[in-house]
This record gives structure tokens, C-alpha cells and sequence, in this order.
């Protein structure tokens, strides 16, 4: 297993980590075991704090997205003069439908469009209907899509982002901090035997 591979998962197993700090009980000196304890202790808590931090950036990037969608949701609304969309389906190349509880027919002939030339491949679309559920125009479920699956990659994105920084701080940690240092050595010790890694977990 790689170094960064050995942190991640001694980090998050909490088995090993428990038979290794009963190992290291019984086998380290006082003092010794006393660094290890609380260089596990630093590790939980800025672990803690990472995830906590973490997770705030994640909720900020959904939030974020959701704003967005709605800013665009309510420009295609205006632009159009209407205030909600529905789905709906063809029924002929000059009328529309969609049912909800009853079904609405619309002839789209007013608005100037013709559903075979307009959307030629389509027979979902998605209708604008203003407060009188009057159809205000016709677009395609691809242009809508682009807008509702704003707030669906926001939420992708900010897992991703959770994982992304978690990863980035356990490497941090392994290299770049004294505790991480000591614990990794402490879990490596555990695996290996080698009683040369208790100087790191010592200095």
C-alpha cells in the first residue's frame, strides 16, 4: 500500500486504529505513547474541522447553484412573459398538451410556430403558461434541461469538492504537520515492527 494510501485508510479504520493504539499501549513507553495519544488527538479534531469546513464550501456551491438556476429560470420566465413551465408533448404540428389532474390543449399556430419545422425530433416539449395558464411559447426539453440540471451539478460539484479536500488535507497532514508525521509513523510502526520509526514519534 503507498504512504498516502496507508494514511487514508489507517485514518478511517477504526479496527486497526483501535488494535494499534492498544498495541502501542502495552508495548511504548509512557512518554512515548503519550505523543502518539495526542498526535491521534490533533488528527481527529483538524480532521473534524476539515469536514466541517469542507462541508461549508459544499452547501456554499449548492446554494450557489440553486441561485443561478433561479436567476435563469426567471430570465426564460420574463423573456417569455409568462411565469411557469410545464411539460408537455405534441399532439399535431399546430397543438399542445400537457395534463395535470386535467389535460390543457393549445394551439401554438398564435405564437407563430409550426412544432415539425420548429422541433422537428421532439415530441416532449416544454410549454411557458403565464398566471391565467395561458401558453406564452414552446421550447425544447434540451433548453430547459440545461437550466434544472444547474442545481444537479452544483450538488455533483460539491461533493466532489468535499473529496477533493479531504484528500488534499490527509496528504497535508502526513507531510507537512509534527502530529501527522508521529501518527503515520505510530500506524507504520504498528504494520511493520520497525522500532526505527519511534525516533520520528520520539522528537
Amino acid at each position: 500500500m503507498s504512504k498516502a494510501g496507508l494514511f487514508l485508510h489507517t485514518t478511517i479504520n477504526f479496527d486497526e486504529v483501535a488494535a494499534a493504539l492498544g498495541y502501542g499501549q502495552r508495548t511504548l513507553d509512557h512518554a512515548t505513547y503519550a505523543k502518539v495519544t495526542n498526535a491521534f488527538k490533533k488528527m481527529v479534531f483538524h480532521c473534524l474541522l476539515w469536514i466541517f469546513i469542507s462541508i461549508i464550501i459544499c452547501c456554499g456551491t449548492v446554494l450557489l447553484s440553486h441561485h443561478i438556476q433561479n436567476l435563469k429560470t426567471n430570465e426564460l420566465l420574463t423573456a417569455y412573459n409568462a411565469t411557469t413551465f410545464k411539460g408537455g408533448v405534441r399532439t399535431s404540428p399546430t397543438t399542445v398538451m400537457y395534463t395535470e389532474g386535467s389535460s390543457y390543449q393549445y394551439d401554438v399556430s398564435g405564437l407563430g410556430l409550426n412544432l415539425d419545422t420548429d422541433f422537428p425530433h421532439q415530441r416532449a416539449l416544454t410549454l411557458l403558461l403565464d398566471d391565467q395558464n395561458q401558453l406564452k411559447g414552446v421550447i425544447s426539453n434540451d433548453e430547459s434541461n440545461k437550466i434544472t440540471d444547474i442545481f444537479a451539478f452544483g450538488l455533483v460539484f460539491g461533493m466532489i469538492e468535499i473529496a477533493v479536500i479531504m484528500i488534499v488535507y490527509a496528504f497535508f497532514v502526513r507531510k507537512h504537520t509534527s502530529y501527522g508525521k508521529k501518527w503515520y509513523a505510530f500506524m507504520k510502526w504498528f504494520e511493520t515492527r520497525d522500532d526505527t520509526l519511534l525516533d520520528i514519534i520520539r522528537e
